[in-house]
């Protein structure tokens, strides 16, 4: 019995050491009061009062939250919410001098501040305050204020209370018009650079554009180069780059043949039936004299280098084949292409975007100007390609 009596007493000796030397514990689990802890509770408040009509304990109460916040790594209030509670309590001093300081305002998810849980208070003002919307407009007026700060307060707050899906339809456009205008009206307002950043959404086709296209057709020789050279089916690959309206083409056309007739050449002939290969390589402009929602036709001219030249395999069969051809001779071609569009809805962007893919037919007459060579090739090329391909312009934020 003594035994299990010093064995009961040594126990409770060690709990009671323990319990005496965790300090640190007992203030851990008593700590109920952290600055967090006070925001959260505060924004709770503010709920509750927003609900109730009390405006003077709302500002009351965010005055405290604000001061934690501006003095301590924290965040009461995000900005859309301190700003509606502050239209609420008419209070828009405070917001136009934040609307010229927004740039310091925006928090994002890399901030190293200690934000708020969770709750519903934005909630609550963005669907309490389009009600309470005229009631504040009526209140701005009768304040007397500046007609420069009123027009952009009353801009901001139909801002604000616009939601997301409506503003990228119909609303952005109205929202955007009544921009424009308070910033024909006032070019010097302090506000403009946030109303060009934020509230105006307002996108614009970039000057510079690109396309490619596939294309095949048919090709036909004119004058001397028909006596020898075949009509061609011709396969090729085009890139498009336009500025405004001007286009500019880079075009690699290459058709396949057998020779009609034997050429010769100083060191060895070039016989009939060897296959053909003709290249047109092509650099040109263009610009469109139609340009529609569905067509558009562009006249164009431009450089050419043009080569008739026997295959690879040719050559490697019959070396002689090494000295004949008609190698890379620069002209000039001019002609026609005409698209026929399928325009491309572009998001976020009512108005024509300029981004289409296509059908495109094109006519083509080269003159490579191989007449000046010791053998008379004097003649043209006159082509017709069907393409299809795709034109696409950037749409870029307009500030």
């Amino acid at each position: 019995m003594k035994r299990l009596t010093v064995v009961v007493l040594a126990v409770m000796g060690c709990s009671a050491a323990v319990a005496q030397s965790d300090p640190i514990g007992d203030e851990i689990r008593g700590y109920t009061e952290g600055k967090a802890v006070v925001i959260n509770k505060g924004r709770n408040m503010v709920i509750d009062r927003f609900a109730a009509g009390d405006r003077a304990k709302v500002t009351t109460v965010i005055d405290y939250l604000t001061a934690i916040e501006r003095n301590d790594h924290y965040v009461a209030f995000y900005p859309l919410e301190r700003w509606l509670l502050w239209y609420w309590t008419g209070q828009y001093d405070r917001i136009l001098d934040e609307t010229v300081r927004y740039k310091e305002l925006y928090i994002d998810g890399q901030t190293t501040k200690v934000k708020p849980l969770p709750d519903d208070l934005l909630h609550r003002l963005e669907k309490a305050m389009p009600s309470n919307k005229q009631e504040i407009i009526d209140h701005m007026t009768a304040a007397m204020l500046p007609d420069i700060d009123r027009q952009f307060l009353v801009l901001n707050l139909d801002y604000l209370l616009t939601d997301d899906a409506s503003y990228l339809v119909s609303r952005r456009e109205a929202i955007n018009a009544e921009v424009e205008k308070y910033l024909e009206s006032f070019p010097e307002s302090p506000y403009n650079e946030y109303l060009r950043d934020y509230v105006r959404v307002k996108f614009r086709i970039s000057d510079w554009g690109w396309g490619f296209e596939l294309f095949s057709g048919y090709g036909k020789p004119s004058g001397q180069l028909s006596t020898y050279f075949p009509d061609m089916v011709p396969f090729g690959v085009a890139f498009d780059v336009s500025y405004k309206k001007a286009v500019f083409y880079f075009r690699d056309y290459i058709g396949f043949g057998s020779l009609r007739n034997d050429i010769r050449f100083n060191a060895a002939t070039w016989r009939r039936g060897a296959h053909v290969e003709m290249y047109i390589p092509e650099i040109s402009a263009g610009y469109p004299v139609i340009d529609g929602k569905r067509l558009r036709v562009v006249p164009y001219m431009g450089l050419t280098w043009t080569a008739f030249l026997p295959t690879d395999t040719d050559k490697k069969n019959i070396p002689d084949y090494e000295y004949v051809g008609l190698n890379y001779k620069q002209g000039y071609t001019l002609g026609v292409n005409i698209d026929l569009k399928f325009p491309v809805k572009t998001p976020y962007f009512s108005g024509e975007s300029g981004n289409y893919w296509f059908i495109r037919v094109r006519y083509g007459y080269d003159m490579p100007a191989f007449e000046n060579r010791s053998l008379n090739f004097a003649g043209d090329i006159h082509y017709i390609s069907v393409g299809f391909g795709a034109v696409n312009h950037a749409v870029r934020r307009d500030r």
